[in-house]
C-alpha cells in the first residue's frame, strides 16, 4: 500500500489533533480503560494537570474516530524546555490504541506519524517503554536506538540493610575523599541561573533550562525534590544535581534524579554527596545513559550487574525489593543524556486523594 493511499484511509476514519481543556475528562477515562485501571492520571486530575497541561493546551496528540467521537489512540508528550519552536526538544509518553474496540491495523504508526508532522520537535526521548512490544517497533520501523539505561549505586557503610540486598558489599571511600568543588543547596530558579548557564552547559540533547528545572522539581504538586549546583572559586556552577529521598520501613535512599552539566565535576564533591545520607540512608543510586562513566565511578558509585546478585530496588509505591531494567529510546543517535526523573519517570503512583 502506497504512503498516501495509508495516510488517506486514517484520514477518512480518525481526526489527529492536539487535545485541549475538554478533552481531559475523556482522556483520563481512557487511561483507566486502555492504559491501566486505577492509573493515577486517571484519578487525581490536579496530577494530570500539572503533568500535561500549560494553559489551555493538553500534552497529548489524539486519534478521535469521526463517527463516534471517541478517542481511539493517543500519545502524549512532555517539553524538556520552554522552547515551543525551532530545535526544541520533547519527552514522550503513554503511546497507545485501544484494544477493545475494530480500530484500523497500524493505527499505533499512523498516531506516531502525526506526532511529529503536528509538533515538529527536532528529538523525542522515551523511557520505561515495553521491552517487548514498543522497543522492537521504535528500533526496527522507526530506525531510534534503543537501550538499557545504567545503574549505579554507592552503598553506605552498615552492619546491615533492609532496602537494599546486599550479597558483596561494594564500600566506597567517599568519606575519605578531599572535595576540591561545593555543593551547594539552592531553592528556586532564581539562584540557579545566577550562576549556572544552561545554553552554556547543556551541550547534550535533549536541551533542558530553567522552566524546565523549576516546573519539573521546585513545582512538584507530591513529591519534594533537592537541587544542587556544583561550584568552583569564582562561584560559577559547572553542574546542577537533583536528588529525592525515599523512605521505606525506618530507612531510607537517596536517588540522583537528574544531573545537567559538567559530570566530570561530580567527583569533586564525592565526600559531601556521601555525607547527605544520614544515619537511616542504606544507598545513592543514579539510573542514566549517556554519561562518562570513569567519572561516576571515580565519585565512588559501582554499577550494579547481574552477576554480583545485590538487589538495588527502583520500585517504592509500592516497595519491591528487586532490581528492575529501564528500557529508553531516542531519535538522537549520539550525544544524548538520560536520567531517572526524565519523561514520565518518578512519578507518584499512590497519593491520597
Amino acid at each position: 500500500m502506497g504512503q498516501d493511499r495509508f495516510d488517506k484511509r486514517f484520514e477518512e476514519r480518525y481526526e489527529f489533533r492536539l487535545a485541549n481543556r475538554g478533552d481531559i475528562e475523556a482522556i483520563m477515562r481512557y487511561i483507566d480503560q486502555c492504559w491501566r485501571k486505577g492509573h493515577i492520571l486517571s484519578r487525581n486530575r490536579e496530577m494530570f494537570e500539572y503533568e500535561f497541561c500549560e494553559g489551555e493546551d493538553v500534552h497529548f496528540l489524539l486519534a478521535v474516530d469521526r463517527e463516534t467521537g471517541e478517542i481511539e489512540g493517543l500519545d502524549g508528550y512532555y517539553y524538556t524546555s520552554s522552547r515551543r519552536s525551532g530545535d526544541f526538544d520533547v519527552w514522550g509518553s503513554m503511546w497507545s490504541v485501544r484494544k477493545d474496540h475494530r480500530n484500523l491495523p497500524m493505527l499505533g504508526i499512523a498516531i506516531a506519524n502525526h506526532y511529529y508532522k503536528i509538533l515538529g520537535y527536532r528529538y523525542e526521548i522515551g523511557l520505561g517503554v515495553n521491552a517487548r512490544t514498543a522497543t522492537p517497533l521504535q528500533r526496527d520501523h522507526f530506525k531510534v536506538q534503543t537501550g538499557l539505561m545504567k545503574h549505579y549505586y554507592m552503598l553506605k557503610e552498615r552492619d546491615n540493610y533492609t532496602i537494599a540486598r546486599i550479597a558483596s558489599a561494594k564500600v566506597t571511600d567517599a568519606d575519605q575523599h578531599r572535595d576540591t568543588l561545593k555543593l551547594l543547596q539552592v531553592e528556586d530558579r532564581h539562584q540557579i541561573e545566577q550562576i549556572f548557564d544552561f545554553e552554556e552547559k547543556i551541550t547534550t540533547y535533549p536541551y533542558k533550562d530553567g522552566w524546565y528545572v523549576d516546573h519539573r522539581f521546585f513545582q512538584h504538586p507530591v513529591y519534594h525534590y533537592d537541587v544542587y549546583l556544583i561550584v568552583g572559586e569564582r562561584a560559577e556552577a559547572e553542574a546542577l544535581i537533583v536528588l529525592r529521598r525515599v523512605q521505606h520501613a525506618g530507612r531510607n535512599v537517596l536517588r540522583i534524579v537528574d544531573y545537567m552539566g559538567k559530570i566530570e565535576s561530580l567527583p569533586a564533591v564525592q565526600h559531601q554527596l556521601y555525607d547527605l545520607m544520614d544515619a537511616d540512608s542504606e544507598y545513592i543510586d543514579f539510573y542514566c545513559y549517556g554519561y562518562d562513566e570513569q567519572s561516576i565511578l571515580d565519585a565512588g558509585f559501582v554499577e550494579r550487574m547481574p552477576e554480583d546478585n545485590n538487589i538495588i530496588p527502583n520500585y517504592f509505591e509500592p516497595f519491591e525489593q528487586k532490581n528492575v531494567d529501564c528500557w529508553y529510546n531516542s531519535d538522537a543517535k549520539e550525544n544524548f543524556r538520560i536520567c531517572k526523573a526524565d519523561a514520565d519517570q518518578d512519578r507518584p503512583n499512590m497519593v491520597e486523594e
